[in-house]
């Protein structure tokens, strides 16, 4: 079962996998135009179909299945008769616990994403190692910039036009994969909260104070369309990191857009510029690591990032285009000061553009200053 963003490469993974294993399957694309309006009842038609069309296979691909309401229980009915299913689709609740309940016994799951930096500078044959001679470095930063202008969904990197693509992107995420699934009537207003969003990554908000800049019919409606952006994978919300969980569900969030490339394409400069988009590049990438993420505010002084893992601070760290200005490196210093006091982590950074040294704080407390394409490779 894998699940992510349209256009993030979650069909070309599972068709090269299986033919890579050499495994016969039959296919299914739900998102066919003449496949739309069908119901989970006519799912069953479909195998029938299929099992005459590839006779005697017992693979099974679907392709953006949840385009059909109640589609789990007919996956269910086939696994029950030891077929091997695959499933791929364009909502988070693909993955969720309540869906699990339903298909019972054992199943994977992926959450794909688009390309890491590591991952683009594969596509372009690089491969960067723990030591790098200068003329790899440059090489290296200069595929950074690219990366950085244009994101990474595989199409964009291999040459697409990003402008056009990533806009198209987002008009089809939009209609048919909200608008259209769930009914709405006002697709305008989803369309303008969503570009919105898009536009201000970091912004820190309640569903109150938002509402009263959209003014949408009621903070439940905002908090749906809110939702409905964070399932298809669109943004990604952060909480304030607060050691009693249910604190915090009652404090101001977060909103980024899921990748860079379309942040830009949107059209809409980003406000306090490549600072914030910076902090998008870094978010991106710890959403991918196996803990949790979260922002902070201790004393007044905000904590860009905080991850967790095991009810455990990993990790504090600050996104920071330059520490060139004295009053600049101060005000991160003091922040993350604070932070390893209360929050009991000693693991500090500073990502910047293109700086690197190490701030001794105290005897026991560094802070790391790291580029942000070194840290992204993990050298």
């Amino acid at each position: 079962m894998v699940s992510g963003i349209r256009r993030c490469g979650k069909s070309v993974l599972i068709h090269h996998a299986l033919r890579e294993s050499k495994i016969p399957y039959a296919y299914v694309n739900f998102d066919d135009e003449r496949l739309l309006g069908i119901k989970a009842s006519d799912l069953n038609d479909i195998f029938e179909t299929l099992m005459q069309i590839y006779p005697g296979v017992t693979t099974y691909y679907f392709d953006e299945i949840q385009n059909v309401l109640g589609w789990e229980l007919f996956v269910n009915r086939l696994k029950r008769q030891g077929l091997h299913i695959y499933v791929t689709g364009s909502n988070a609740k693909l993955l969720s616990k309540e869906l699990a309940t339903h298909l019972t016994g054992r199943h994977l799951e992926l959450e794909l994403m688009p390309f890491s930096f590591r991952e683009f500078l594969a596509y372009h044959d690089i491969s960067p190692q723990t030591s790098l001679t200068s003329s790899k470095i440059a090489q290296v930063k200069k595929y950074f910039e690219k990366y950085f202008e244009n994101g990474g969904f595989p199409e964009v990197v291999a040459g697409e036009q990003p402008g056009i693509y990533l806009r198209t992107l987002f008009d089809n995420i939009m209609m048919r994969d909200i608008v259209a699934r769930y009914h709405l009537r006002y697709p305008n207003e989803l369309k303008e909260l969503g570009r919105y969003i898009l536009g201000h990554p970091g912004m820190r908000f309640t569903y109150n104070s938002l509402n009263k800049t959209f003014k949408v019919k009621s903070v439940h409606t905002l908090q749906k369309y809110i939702a409905y952006l964070k399932e298809t994978y669109l943004v990604y919300e952060l909480l304030q990191f607060d050691f009693k969980k249910k604190e915090r569900l009652k404090k101001p969030r977060k909103l980024y857009p899921c990748d860079i490339g379309i942040h830009r394409a949107l059209g809409m400069e980003s406000y306090q510029g490549e600072g914030r988009r910076l902090e998008l590049m870094i978010l991106s990438h710890l959403v991918n690591s196996a803990q949790s993420v979260y922002y902070g505010e201790v004393s007044s002084s905000e904590i860009d990032f905080i991850t967790e893992k095991n009810g455990k601070v990993t990790s504090l760290i600050q996104s920071c285009y330059s520490i060139k200005d004295i009053e600049t490196m101060q005000r991160e210093i003091k922040a993350l000061e604070k932070g390893a006091e209360h929050f009991h982590c000693t693991n500090l950074l500073v990502i910047s553009w293109d700086e690197e040294s190490r701030i001794a704080i105290s005897k026991n407390l560094t802070i790391h200053v790291v580029p942000i394409w070194k840290w992204l490779l993990n050298i």
